[in-house]
């Protein structure tokens, strides 16, 4: 908090003023500041993909996924970091944009599904596990470990396997 507050110029009792429980409010708002909208956004992308080429649509969509995390990085580190403070403050709100952003993915997966270009599966199943290998990567490199965030062997092999006569 130090360090905020002089790369602030501000007084630790302004920045306690504004963030009462301090690193767990500071986090909480910057979460709500800019993430929340990276996750909006996504799931707005979704919505104008529904006549995009399929393998495409799923591509961008991917993409869209890990670039959201990219200029955010520092919030997901510090939510890994101080897991045990934060934890129960930020989970309503991760909780409910994925749950969002899951949902707009599955209805565009059933969309694309009724037209026959996706082979027959559960729909928000298929959401969840088209987004674990964007989070497997992420999590790693949060880490430490090396891992590409932008690597999409998982990603195509779930296309491969799912796009009707690709």
């Amino acid at each position: 908090m130090n360090d905020i507050t002089k790369h602030a110029n501000k007084t630790r009792t302004t920045f306690y003023h504004y963030f009462p429980d301090g690193k767990v409010n500071l986090i909480q708002t910057l979460m709500e500041l800019d993430v929340t909208p990276e996750f909006v956004a996504l799931g707005d992308k979704i919505d104008t993909l529904k006549e995009t080429p399929i393998v495409d649509a799923l591509h961008t969509i991917n993409q869209g996924f890990v670039d959201m995390f990219v200029p955010n990085l520092y919030l997901w580190q510090a939510d890994i970091y101080f897991q045990d403070e934060l934890y129960p403050a930020l989970k309503d709100i991760t909780d409910e944009e994925y749950s969002v952003l899951t949902d707009k993915l599955a209805d565009f997966l059933a969309y694309r599904q009724a037209k026959h270009e996706l082979i027959d599966f559960d729909p928000e199943t298929g959401a969840k596990v088209f987004l674990a290998p964007a989070l497997q990567s992420i999590v790693l490199s949060f880490s430490g470990a090396r891992s590409d965030m932008n690597d999409t062997k998982q990603v195509d092999l779930l296309i491969n396997q799912w796009v009707i006569n690709h």
